[in-house]
């Protein structure tokens, strides 16, 4: 069963023909994840919604998300379709148009989807990963929004390069972006580094940066070119899929390798980010079994989550 409009459920999911969004790839979407272990709870989803949010408002869709509808809808679905088996289950909204021309310039109403599914790795190699440089410098205008637009060149090169566990992009000046579906970060003298113009603001590299800086270590905008990957102690991507993995070789005219070294301020990261996301802390997650009883915590969390993780102190 998935959810084609909040509140609402079905086994079927029908998309006009002429849908901008089937047309145009005109929609905005997010990956979440729900948490299944003695509670069930939703991971963050006030900064996904957010994040979708600034999207619909940045692309004039004139649509306001109902938060509190939103999650309520997540957790039902996971009542009616009972997926078992899973710790880690994959949670897909995703904001699209119905509407019935051609042309570009059409009335048309939106509504807010959801699917889920049950998760495992994202990406399955055991090793520090193998990515390949695309040949095409991406810099998209509309880089800032997870508009499914924006995903069409990252889907061609992943499937172009199916030897390789990730594809890695540059912008125009050479200096390394992100990956088809990650942010990348970048340690160097006991800094943290990762590229803000053109990149998502991503919600996991949110965190890294907020742990970092809690373990003491300096946080900075920037990116490095490849002839310069051989300076730095550590890569790795970040995102609600692929969690916190270490990049191993990059690989382009040659082989690029950082040094590997200074591996524990990686450990340390990842080990408090998977504390927070699957030990279940109580700041960042919503739980089902309290969603309707507690509005007092859900209101205070979400006002203390925005001022210090929310878009605009990443834009």
């Amino acid at each position: 069963m998935i959810s084609p409009d909040l509140g609402t459920f079905s086994k079927d999911f029908n998309l006009p023909f002429f849908s901008h969004s089937f047309q145009y790839g005109d929609a905005i979407f997010e990956g979440m994840s729900l948490i299944v272990k003695k509670r069930v709870s939703i991971f963050h989803p006030e900064l996904n919604y957010e994040r979708m949010q600034y999207g619909a408002d940045m692309l004039n869709y004139n649509y306001k998300i109902d938060v509190i509808k939103a999650i309520k809808t997540v957790f039902e679905l996971y009542k009616i379709n009972k997926i078992e088996g899973h710790e880690r289950i994959y949670v897909r909204p995703i904001l699209y148009k119905i509407n019935q021309s051609v042309g570009l310039k059409d009335k048309f109403t939106v509504k807010l989807a959801h699917a889920i599914m049950g998760f495992g790795k994202y990406i399955q190699s055991k090793d520090p990963l193998k990515v390949k440089v695309s040949n095409i410098a991406r810099e998209l205008p509309l880089g800032r929004i997870k508009a499914s637009s924006n995903y069409q060149i990252a889907i061609a090169e992943r499937n172009k390069y199916p030897e390789y566990d990730e594809v890695i992009f540059l912008d125009r000046k050479g200096k390394l972006l992100e990956g088809s579906g990650e942010n990348i970060v970048m340690f160097k003298d006991n800094t943290f580094y990762t590229p803000k113009d053109y990149a998502l603001p991503g919600i996991t590299v949110r965190f890294v940066k907020m742990i970092a800086e809690e373990l003491g270590f300096e946080f900075k905008y920037g990116s490095f070119t490849l002839k310069q990957i051989k300076n730095l102690d550590f890569i790795f991507f970040t995102g609600n899929a692929v969690g916190l993995e270490l990049i191993g070789e990059i690989h382009h005219d040659k082989i690029y390798k950082p040094k590997n070294t200074n591996l524990e301020a990686f450990n340390a990261i990842k080990k408090r980010y998977e504390e927070i996301f699957l030990g279940q802390d109580e700041q960042y997650h919503f739980f089902m079994d309290e969603f309707d009883d507690k509005p007092e915590r859900f209101d205070k969390v979400v006002k203390e989550n925005i001022q210090k993780l929310g878009i605009r102190n990443f834009l």
